[in-house]
């Protein structure tokens, strides 16, 4: 039943289907009698039309990645990564991610008790996926396009893979996100991501529109980067004492923020600041 379930979750991610007919169910056999069913779709009857979707569409965005990792499952998933490589839309990021999730031994274990043995040799297709994008070619272009960096960084997140990030990620020294909107999500997967590269010298988050819950999640990993960038990312009183948490980074050289909404409030962090980072040589 899961496995007809995903195909048809799957066929309608690629052919962005949210609307299922009888027909539908009929081609995927999926038994519109079964009490599994209700669990993940719901019925709508009208103008003598039966149709299904799915209770939430990120249900439907994690069954069609869960059919991968099914035992007997047909389809190519090295060729469906591959492909999404180039063209990330063909399946959707969301899919993507939970594609990555699922190669978590972990991850994998939280299922057992509901369903078969998930396949092993996709978690081992998936993690050759992210060492071949992250090759030294690939990260170039990436380096160009940060949001498209940003995904990856979301793959690499959700696999939870921190050896694999610790070596694919050696050769950078510095990440940039200039004008890249950051939610508390996205400060947390740049939370892990710089957890597991203690090499990173410089971080850029110039005008990123970063909130305290995301500044929150940031503020434990910044212990070790020597120049930090905040300009333009709307700093207030309230979160002044967040920063001033980097006097506990004894190698912080250069730091620059600057926040219209910051008053002479503040001034005492900054001062407290300066004080205790012995070895901060500038500050603007």
């Amino acid at each position: 039943m899961l496995t007809s379930i995903g195909q048809m979750a799957d066929f309608g991610i690629k052919n962005r289907i949210i609307i299922f007919d009888k027909r539908h169910l009929e081609s995927f056999q999926v038994d519109t009698a079964s009490h599994l069913l209700s669990s993940f779709m719901t019925e709508s009857d009208q103008n003598d039309d039966v149709t299904f979707s799915f209770i939430h569409l990120i249900l439907q965005e994690f069954f069609a990645a869960l059919i991968h990792y099914l035992p007997f499952y047909s389809g190519n998933l090295t060729d469906l990564l591959n492909k999404s490589r180039l063209c990330p839309k063909v399946h959707g990021e969301l899919v993507l991610r939970f594609i990555c999730g699922l190669s978590d031994n972990t991850t994998r274990a939280l299922l057992k008790p509901y369903m078969e043995e998930l396949s092993t040799e996709a978690s081992r297709k998936v993690v050759n996926w992210l060492v071949s994008i992250l090759q030294s070619e690939m990260l170039e272009s990436y380096k160009k396009d940060k949001r498209r960096l940003l995904n990856v960084f979301f793959y690499l997140f959700e696999s939870r893979n921190k050896a694999l990030v610790t070596q694919t990620l050696k050769p950078f020294k510095c990440f940039e996100f200039f004008r890249v909107h950051h939610t508390p999500l996205h400060c947390a997967v740049l939370a892990f991501i710089l957890n597991c590269c203690e090499d990173i010298e410089r971080l850029y988050l110039n005008e990123c529109n970063i909130e305290s819950e995301g500044l929150e999640k940031l503020k434990r990993v910044l212990h070790t980067i020597k120049d930090i960038r905040l300009c333009g990312i709307n700093l207030t009183d309230e979160q002044m004492p967040l920063l001033a948490q980097l006097s506990n980074n004894r190698s912080l050289k250069y730091l620059e923020f600057s926040s219209k909404a910051v008053s002479d409030r503040s001034a005492g962090y900054i001062r407290e600041l300066m004080q205790a980072s012995s070895s901060l040589q500038e500050i603007r």
